[in-house]
């Protein structure tokens, strides 16, 4: 199965189980635990901040909106709107935007920008966006980083999404020669 595919039947079945107070959806034996894949973007985006340089204007940005997607992540678990999981994660998004493509972290950002996008599709949200999240979809969609990065599947070696994920983060991590970047 294709990846576009998979990412329908995915949000398809999470909206069905968000529905019913659900936070793991399996779709064709894959497993997608949005919570998990939540800290997992949450981890890389911490990493960013690690090895970005100190003196950029975006870095109280990009720990600003860290701070709200746990708080909204907290707030959601706790049985609040998965909007607001939606709005802090395109507060983030849009926030490294402006990152340069040319920064030696760049592409860690085109994999994050691609979790991202993937955890959207997993909640279902990239059709409902509050009208906050709406006004920077344009932003994020003409990001130098958005689309760039294509995740890996889950494998045999790595049988989750965040598995998958963290691997993919720590190898590019590697060849850039940043371990400091690495998700432990």
């Amino acid at each position: 199965m294709d990846r576009r595919k998979f990412l329908t039947r995915l949000a398809s079945a999470t909206a069905i189980a968000l529905a019913s107070g659900a936070t793991t959806v399996t779709v064709d034996g894959c497993s997608f635990d949005i919570g998990a894949a939540i800290n997992t973007v949450l981890n890389s985006a911490l990493a960013i901040l690690k090895v970005a340089e100190p003196g950029s204007s975006w870095v109280g940005e990009l720990a600003n909106a860290i701070a709200a997607l746990q708080q909204a992540e907290t707030s959601w678990q706790a049985g609040g709107a998965a909007t607001i999981v939606s709005d802090a994660l395109n507060t983030i998004e849009a926030v490294l935007a402006v990152i340069p493509a040319t920064a030696v972290y760049s592409p860690l950002i085109d994999i994050l920008v691609a979790g991202i996008e993937a955890v959207m599709s997993a909640f279902g949200l990239t059709a409902k966006l509050s009208t906050a999240a709406s006004a920077k979809r344009p932003l994020i969609v003409n990001s130098p980083h958005y689309g760039k990065a294509k995740l890996h599947g889950p494998s045999f070696m790595h049988p989750t999404w965040q598995g998958a994920f963290k691997a993919q983060w720590n190898s590019e991590a590697e060849s850039l020669k940043l371990p400091q970047a690495e998700i432990k």
